[in-house]
Order: structure tokens, then C-alpha cells, then sequence
């Protein structure tokens, strides 16, 4: 619990807090890839969901 509580000190001061994590989200690029499979997979129906994350 300290290593965490530690690390989300660190984020409070570099990047203001937890307010704005969408925005920041939008920003990791490293995540671009499956971020933008399980939109596609979100979009399309619920069969193509399950078959897609399965």
C-alpha cells in the first residue's frame, strides 16, 4: 500500500490530480493499439463483442 500510495502522490503533483484522466488517457500513446480494438469491438454488436475478446 505504500508503493501505491507513493506513486499516486507522484501523480497528484505531475499531472493535477485524477481530474482530468480521460484527457490524459487520450494522451498514452503506447495504448493506441488496444484502446483502439476494443473500440471497434465496443461498437459493433454483442455477439462481435464476445467473439472479439474471447
Amino acid at each position: 500500500a505504500q508503493t501505491q500510495m507513493h506513486t499516486l502522490s507522484v501523480y497528484n503533483k505531475y499531472f493535477n490530480g485524477f481530474g482530468e484522466w480521460q484527457h490524459m488517457h487520450d494522451r498514452v500513446w503506447y495504448l493506441s493499439v488496444p484502446k483502439s480494438y476494443f473500440e471497434d469491438a465496443m461498437s459493433a454488436g454483442p455477439f462481435e463483442f464476445i467473439t472479439a475478446i474471447w
